[in-house]
């Protein structure tokens, strides 16, 4: 019998910045890629509201460009308000405050 490994364990202290205290503090926003039986590519946009994990928008399109993800968020702040923090997954310095 193969003997039993450790997990290893997050430390305490590692904690995500700009931690998400009640709704609409932190949005996540990231962008998924799929393909159709067809072979025709897809892409989405999807934002996330990490405190509920509500997700607030998806958008699907062949390809979506920096005004059309422009236009998702500017409808999400009309609808919901404008939150604190945005966080994507784009790399070491990802997360901006620019809303606060």
């Amino acid at each position: 019998m193969p003997k039993k490994r450790r997990r290893r364990r997050a430390k305490p202290s590692e904690q995500r910045p700009n931690r998400a205290e009640n709704r609409n503090a932190v949005w996540s926003y990231d962008f998924v890629h799929d393909a159709c039986a067809n072979g025709q590519k897809l892409k989405c946009l999807t934002v996330v509201d990490e405190f509920t994990r509500e997700c607030l928008a998806i958008d699907v399109a062949g390809a979506i460009r920096s005004t059309r993800v422009i236009e998702v968020l500017s409808r999400l702040i009309t609808v919901h308000g404008a939150p604190r923090y945005m966080r994507s997954d784009n790399g070491l310095h990802s997360e901006s405050s620019i809303f606060s």
